[in-house]
Order: C-alpha cells, then structure tokens, then sequence
C-alpha cells in the first residue's frame, strides 16, 4: 500500500498539471464510485496537496475530491493521443489491462486524470470540509513536530512503539515498511512500549522519521510491485532499504543477521545488535 512517501511523489506530479485547471466533467466505470455528488460536481483546481495517505484536489468552492491509492490504485495524467491510437499517459502508454481496471476519468481543460486500480480498494469521494488546521491526525511532514509533541501524541499509550507508528489517528501517513526503517535509523527496539521511550529517544525518533520520509520522498518512493507516479514512474528507495524485506541478511551497520517478527499481524524487519 502506498505510504506518505509515494502519496507525496504524486501530489508534486500532478500539482503543476493540475492547479487552475476547469475540472469540465467526471465519468465513473466502477459502480462502487459512482455517486451523484462526483459526477456533478465542476470547478477549477486551487490546489493538490497531501493529507496522510490521500491525496486531496482543492476547488474553489472550498470542495475537495480526495483519492486513496490502497493496495493497488494509481492516479495516471493522460497529456495526448499517439498516432496509432494509444493513448499516451505521461511517459508510459496506458495499456489494455489498465483500461479494464480503469475506475473513473476526471476530464479537465488540460487532460484527463485517469484512476486505476486492479483490486478496487481504493477511494474518490467529495470532501465539503477539510481538515482544520492543528487537529489530529499530525503530518510529519507537513505539521511541527517535535520530541515535545511526540510525547503529548504518545501519552500513556503502552502500545509496542512500530505498532504505535502505524497508527493513523496521531502520526498519519507511516506505514509498515517506514516504520520499520524509522526505529532502525532512530535505533530504538520495535518491541519497546511507545510510553517508555526517553526525551533522547523521542528526539531520535522525530529526527529519524522526518529524515526517512524525506530520503524517499526524494527517490519517488518505493515500489514493490504496483505502485508509479503519473507519469509511469516507479520510485526507487527500494534499493536504499536497511531492513524491510532483508530477513537473514546482513546489517548494514553491524553485519548482524537482520531478524523479521510479526507484530499486529505485519511483518518487523530489524537488527538485534542496532536496536537491542
């Protein structure tokens, strides 16, 4: 599933195409989408920007439509015709499967914003009004966030600290492979309980989360399998991984084997020596 990381890959892609472009009319292929509200609704983009894990285009009605990506969803830009009949989707031609899995189309004055999704988990709905500014959830990217800030979103919270990240209702957007990569960098156990963790430890860890997200947020995320951006692009920090997904393999710091647990039924990936 897409986290901050790739979700923000996306907003800066479609943020120039998009911003003060007439949103002329909607067509839903997926009869879980269809709703009146979204297929009526018009108006020009003021703004794209990230709330967590969707992705929200601002109108100047005040109105937003959020996407969420899930599992397998991926928002293409379509800039033009080829000449043989394809259609051209930013550097990538949208192929056959993509149009059997295409969900809706936003047709806009510029283009055409195209969501696609094999699984049909993901989301689009209409948003009347958005998130307040300074309420819960935090973004660690986009709100202050501090040792201070961290303890008051933690509280008594008891919850082993990676569980703690995953968490969507105090610190939005990390999912499982952050999490584990985070408290790697941050060297602190992901067995630990979340309220036991130091003023020197919080301060490790903020540091380490914003440090994370923006490294992959630089290499346009990381893709597994389904995700890209929408121009077709797939992200790369998987080859910058330390410990997701490297079972038995050697740290990268120590040579210790890195270790895999199963916690709220997610794998953990991460090194005993570093983190003990």
């Amino acid at each position: 599933m897409p986290e901050l990381p790739e979700v923000e890959t996306v907003v800066r892609r479609l943020r120039p195409l998009l911003v003060g472009a007439k949103l002329k009319s909607s067509k839903y292929h997926d009869a879980k989408l269809r709703t009146a509200p979204l297929e009526k609704f018009v108006g020009t983009v003021t703004a794209v920007r990230r709330s967590g894990k969707n992705i929200l285009v601002d109108f100047n009605s005040g109105s937003s439509i959020s996407f969420h990506l899930r599992m397998t969803g991926n928002l293409l830009w379509e800039k033009r015709s080829s000449k043989n009949g394809s259609t051209q989707v930013g550097g990538a031609i949208l192929n056959h499967s993509d149009e059997k899995h295409l969900r809706c189309r936003l047709n806009f004055d510029r283009g055409e914003l195209r969501f696609v999704d094999i699984r049909r988990f993901g989301t689009v709905e209409l948003i009347r009004e958005p998130k307040a500014p300074g309420a819960l959830p935090i973004d660690p990217i986009e709100d202050p966030l501090d040792a201070d800030i961290l303890a008051k979103l933690i509280g008594s919270s008891r919850q082993q600290i990676k569980v703690w990240l995953l968490r969507q209702d105090r610190l939005v957007g990390i999912g499982n492979i952050y999490a584990s990569e985070i408290l790697f960098s941050a060297k602190i156990s992901p067995f630990r309980a979340a309220n036991s963790l130091e003023a020197p430890e919080r301060k490790r860890l903020v540091k380490s989360t914003l440090a994370v997200l923006q490294k992959a947020i630089q290499r346009c995320g990381t893709t597994f399998s389904d995700f890209h951006d929408p121009d077709g692009a797939s992200g790369s920090f998987q080859n910058f991984l330390k410990v997701y997904d490297r079972e038995d393999k050697s740290c990268r710091s120590c040579r210790t084997s890195v270790a895999r647990a199963v916690q709220a039924q997610r794998s953990t990936y991460y090194c005993p020596k570093c983190q003990d």
